[in-house]
């Protein structure tokens, strides 16, 4: 210690020497503190796991049973959380029934034995209101048919359909329907009467039926319809007793003229229109 403090006291270069040896000794002594505490700190950190390293040392440790998923519960969804959209499917929905057609009113005016020595047959006319369609006609004519064939065993009968503007004297003004052994007249006679097993309608619709409101514009009005009826029944009843067919029907428009007050021409062209409207 003397020799320091006599170095420290000789002066600059003294102190040179003391400083340059105790820089040596602090670096001296860093050093060995370096190799006894600097190492663990290394230690610690390589031993301080990376979140990669983490995750592969969970990976290795985890059985493989841990990591089966658990199977799905029937646990209800909480209330208020969205749900799957239902999946379409193929399952057909229920059937319709279709509406029935209802019968349109009408009236029997003529029921016509027809029949031959091998088949019972019948003619009936009836009246109905225009326009009517396809389905209605075809109801009616099956309501027709059945309540004859209620009341009567047959083989056949056809259905003649007129308007109330019509002359039911004329051809049917709306349709004929037919109801026969195969739907064909001729083979009424070869059936047992009564037997229906093979019967089946056919139908014949005048042109108006599908044009209705076309048609309507040449349909006989309410007058000219009366003055039609009334020459029909009177020209009949003179046809009844001469064989002269033109001099009836002149006398015929001749005294409904008179009645009506109104001219022959007027009782004549009524009755063309009412003609016409029966094909029309």
């Amino acid at each position: 210690m003397q020799r320091i403090i006599q170095f420290w006291k000789s002066g600059i270069a003294g102190k040179f020497i003391i400083g340059c040896g105790g820089l040596v000794g602090l670096i001296f002594v860093c050093a060995i503190c370096g190799i006894l505490f600097g190492r663990e700190p290394s230690r610690e950190v390589a031993r301080t796991p990376t979140p990669t390293a983490a995750i592969a040392e969970i990976e290795t440790t985890v059985t493989p049973e841990a990591r089966e998923v658990p199977p799905a519960t029937d646990t209800p969804r909480p209330t208020g959380m969205p749900t799957a959209a239902p999946v379409a499917t193929d399952t057909p929905g229920p059937t319709e029934t279709p509406i029935p057609v209802p019968v349109p009113t009408y009236q029997i005016v003529e029921v016509e034995d027809i029949s031959v020595a091998r088949a019972v047959r019948f003619r009936v006319k009836a009246i109905t209101e225009f326009p009517i369609s396809v389905e209605q006609i075809n109801v009616l004519c099956e309501q027709v048919v059945e309540n004859l064939k209620s009341q009567e065993s047959l083989n056949a009968i056809v259905v003649f359909l007129y308007d109330t503007r019509s002359l039911w004297s004329e051809a049917y003004s709306i349709a004929k329907c037919e109801y026969a052994p195969n739907g064909v007249w001729a083979d009424a006679v070869n059936v047992q009467t009564g037997d229906y097993s093979t019967h089946k309608f056919t139908y014949e619709y005048q042109p108006k039926v599908n044009d209705p409101q076309a048609a309507l514009s040449e349909r006989p009005t309410e007058q000219e319809h009366n003055l039609c009826e009334q020459w029909d029944k009177l020209a009949l009843e003179l046809l009844s007793e001469s064989d002269d067919a033109a001099a009836a029907e002149t006398i015929a428009y001749e005294k409904i003229a008179e009645k009506n007050g109104v001219s022959v021409q007027t009782v004549e062209d009524a009755v063309f229109k009412c003609t016409v409207w029966s094909w029309r």
